[in-house]
């Protein structure tokens, strides 16, 4: 959370911190990398019991280019704190491994779940009460990718899929 609060308050072009360089990044990250996918980041004001998994999604997938932008900002004799923080933080290999679990998450899972449950009254067939036997089905996920973490990774993975987690 504090990471991806830290990146809202220094990238964000609404960012609401004074000495945050959002606009200059959004300018720096068209003219540098024209044609590479662009995520914004998630927006970090308020309470927001999501934003883990929101917030690690734009950060993953845009790591590339915050780096470079990072890596561009701190000159020798340059003191901030923020933005040593960022860079220090998004080079670290074990953040950078929890931020791809945390968006296999969110892509896999919390999206489709979201989904379902705002969907509910348009779905033929279904209604929160179904929600139980997904809610079942996500149980049975968690104590397969808890047994063996690659199972995260496994490209086929279907959370709603019964026959993906049979043993």
């Amino acid at each position: 959370m504090d990471l991806i609060r830290a990146a809202y308050k220094e990238l964000h072009p609404g960012g609401a911190y004074a000495k945050g360089k959002g606009r200059e990044f959004l300018a720096w990250s068209k003219e540098h990398f024209p044609k590479d996918m662009w995520m914004p980041m998630a927006r970090a004001a308020g309470s927001r019991q999501d934003l883990a998994f929101d917030g690690a999604v734009p950060l993953f997938a845009n790591r590339k280019i915050l780096m470079e932008f990072l890596r561009s900002l701190l000159v020798p004799g340059s003191k901030n704190n923020l933005e040593t923080f960022l860079y220090s933080v998004l080079r670290c290999n074990e953040m950078v491994a929890l931020l791809r679990v945390l968006t296999l998450f969110d892509l896999v899972w919390s999206r489709p779940m979201r989904f379902l449950n705002g969907a509910a009254s348009k779905l033929d067939d279904w209604g929160s009460d179904n929600s139980a036997e997904v809610l079942d089905l996500t149980e049975k996920l968690m104590v397969a990718v808890a047994a063996d973490g690659h199972a995260l990774l496994d490209p086929s993975l279907d959370p709603c899929a019964a026959s993906t987690l049979t043993p």
